[in-house]
């Protein structure tokens, strides 16, 4: 009885050491919130993020610009040219003459766009120089001021569009970067979750490696006492090398879980480290309609609809002016004079107008307006219904996911407890084999149950912290603190 007793006692303080063991290996913790700011500062996502989001700032200040007067300067100094060319004579014959001159041309050019009507007004003023080194003559030309417009009629306006465009498109990539980051979380919680199952499995490897070893031993001296087969010593050997060949794999699957997150992250990982396994959260009641409400407002796609029926639209007016007549009105008044002398230009200039109306009518195409003009509409029409469907759909995604993280929280709390009695039941039948009250196979479905249920909580707390970020990501709002996210 005594002997029974030590036995016994050795073989629970044996097992009491490696769950310990098991809980105790690292020598260095991380946890998801460090890994999910790193996710945020340092990976090439966060990074292509944020320069896009500065791209697109770039791209709003260009058009800013484009409605602001511009101020150019033009030349051609010198315009020198000296060679032998056909100077046709009163006669009609041709005579090849050397001819050597200089044409130097300087102008200052001043535009703004009228966003309303698509015109351009500008302001110019130029003066040309003409040297003739053959005929030692040399004129002047100028125009001291000129003022004018351009007007397209019947036209399309880009300037007009641009305007309604550039604030949207600005606007969708400041809130596609939120989404970005939202999704560098998504990935990089994901990533986490890989590495916790697989250091998980590695560690269950690992015990089940050292019990089965142990187990081995006490088999040994139990078969010379005649109280277990040689059939069951054997089963505990197949176990044992089923253990190791688990260890190598979970070794494996380890090492690559955590290079995919460490290469995901841009970082190295330190040697040594543990990934601590998060806790749910309290439980967190979440409204379908008010997940739905927050997608409607909150996420990039919607902002990308409004840009698309512009886009549609816009497509539409192109169309309707490149199919239709088309007219522009130009006019200037200024002054200008050509003489020998600069200054002549500038005492006594002459006044100078200009007025002209150009157009363009079509008179057969042969459908060619009428088609481009249904295909516009077409396209019009088939972006409406797309955003209708995908409307639809991203709201049937947005509420099955509220009930999915609803089903996950209590899973995760199922899943603990059915983990607690698994081992709880495999301590008793640890304890009841040692004292030859069960049967070697009845001892291995307690392991392998055990087993199963720890990477079944693992697995379903990692499905439950995706599903939490997932819906972040899906709706741009944060349920655990009840704000909207923002970076």
């Amino acid at each position: 009885m005594m002997r029974k007793m030590i036995k016994y006692t050795f073989v629970v303080l044996f097992f009491l050491s490696m769950f310990l063991n098991f809980h105790a290996e690292a020598q260095s913790n991380i946890d998801l919130e460090e890994v999910l700011r790193i996710a945020r500062k340092s990976t090439f996502a966060s990074t292509n993020a944020d320069q896009q989001k500065q791209i697109a700032k770039q791209d709003y200040a260009i058009f800013k610009s484009s409605l602001k007067p511009a101020l150019f300067l033009d030349g051609k100094i010198p315009g020198f040219f000296s060679s032998s060319s056909a100077i046709t004579q009163p006669n009609g014959t041709i005579e090849f003459q050397r001819v050597s001159q200089n044409n130097a041309s300087l102008s200052l050019f001043a535009q703004q766009s009228i966003p309303l009507t698509g015109a351009t007004l500008f302001v110019q003023s130029n003066i040309q120089r003409f040297d003739d080194f053959t005929f030692n003559n040399r004129l002047y030309n100028g125009v001291p001021l000129r003022i004018g417009i351009s007007q397209p009629i019947f036209g399309f306006n880009q300037m007009k569009w641009n305007k309604q465009l550039a604030p949207v498109t600005l606007k969708e990539a400041n809130v596609q970067y939120t989404f970005d980051i939202e999704n560098t979380q998504f990935q990089a919680n994901f990533l986490y979750f890989q590495v916790l199952i697989a250091e998980e499995d590695r560690k269950i490897s690992k015990l089940n490696t050292e019990v089965n070893e142990r187990l081995i031993k006490i088999a040994e001296e139990r078969l010379e006492l005649g109280k277990i087969s040689k059939d069951e010593k054997l089963q505990l050997e197949i176990e044992l090398e089923n253990a190791k060949v688990n260890l190598r794999s979970a070794d494996y699957q380890l090492q690559a879980a955590e290079r995919n997150l460490w290469t995901f992250l841009s970082e190295k990982a330190g040697p040594g480290l543990s990934y601590s396994i998060p806790d749910p959260m309290s439980e967190i009641l979440i409204d379908e309609d008010k997940a739905v409400e927050m997608a409607m407002k909150n996420r990039p796609e919607i902002i990308s609809y409004q840009r698309q029926l512009l886009e549609a639209e816009r497509n539409i007016a192109q169309v309707k002016a490149a199919t239709g007549p088309q007219a522009n009105l130009f006019a200037s008044f200024g002054l200008a004079r050509g003489a020998e002398s600069v200054s002549e230009i500038y005492r006594g200039p002459f006044t100078e107008q200009q007025l002209s109306l150009t157009f363009s009518v079509p008179i057969v195409d042969w459908g060619k307006r009428k088609s481009s003009r249904m295909q516009a509409q077409i396209v019009h029409e088939n972006t409406l219904a797309s955003i209708k469907q995908e409307t639809a759909e991203m709201e049937n995604s947005v509420r099955l996911k509220v009930r999915e993280f609803s089903m996950l929280q209590r899973a995760v709390k199922d899943q603990e407890a059915i983990r607690t009695l698994a081992e709880k039941r495999f301590n008793i039948a640890n304890e009841r084999y040692v004292l030859g009250a069960i049967s070697i196979t009845d001892w291995t479905l307690a392991q392998r149950e055990k087993d199963q249920t720890r990477r079944n909580y693992i697995q379903t707390l990692s499905n439950y912290w995706n599903s939490y970020y997932a819906l972040r990501l899906m709706t741009g709002f944060d349920f655990a603190n009840n704000q909207k996210i923002t970076y």
